[in-house]
């Protein structure tokens, strides 16, 4: 298919997702670990709508909007698909992200400077792949690394972008959305 119309396309379900879409909503535990995750879905396409809130004294620019979406864009979209048992219908998984003023799945908060980062609080200097490993868990996924403060029977994986932010998605990151049609998840 042209480039220009598949992103016509996905552009047109976004749309679609953000006002038609049905919001999926949970709660994960890791050991001393605790968060909410939230999105709407419509079909395959995934919106989440991200508002960022800046410290004061820090300005958010669209550099800095755009290293992110790209970042967790070119991570997470296009990887997988969702797929009927038999795999005579499947769909691809496509994020939306918008960054928003309100009615907001997420709240980031932006920091002066560099730190260590988590799912709710970044900083101006947040990488792309960091980005994109702390967009995983708005969508519900856990850390793949040690950590004392995990819970038992923690899935390590340092090739995952949950385990390494250098690494790539693998089909349990898509699981949830996939399950939500009583389908499976393959590569693209």
């Amino acid at each position: 298919m042209f480039g220009w119309l598949r992103h016509l396309l996905q552009q047109l379900n976004c749309l679609l997702c953000k006002r038609l879409g049905t919001v999926q909503r949970g709660q994960i535990t890791d050991g001393i670990y605790g968060w909410t995750y939230r999105y709407r879905q419509r079909g395959c396409t995934v919106s989440v709508r991200i508002c960022l809130v800046a410290d004061e004294g820090v300005t958010i620019t669209q550099e800095m909007r755009t290293r992110w979406r790209k970042g967790i864009e070119n991570k997470w979209n296009n990887r997988f698909r969702c797929c009927t048992a038999d795999g005579r219908r499947c769909c691809t998984v496509h994020f939306c992200i918008t960054w928003a003023m309100a009615n907001c799945d997420q709240t980031v908060r932006i920091h002066r400077g560099f730190g260590h980062e988590n799912m709710l609080h970044w900083y101006e200097t947040t990488d792309s792949e960091t980005a994109a490993h702390e967009f995983g868990h708005l969508i519900g996924n856990r850390d793949e690394y040690v950590d004392a403060g995990a819970g038992p029977g923690r899935m390590i994986d340092n090739g995952s972008v949950m385990g390494n932010v250098r690494g790539a998605t693998r089909d349990r990151h898509y699981t949830r959305i996939c399950d939500i049609f009583g389908r499976v998840v393959q590569p693209v």
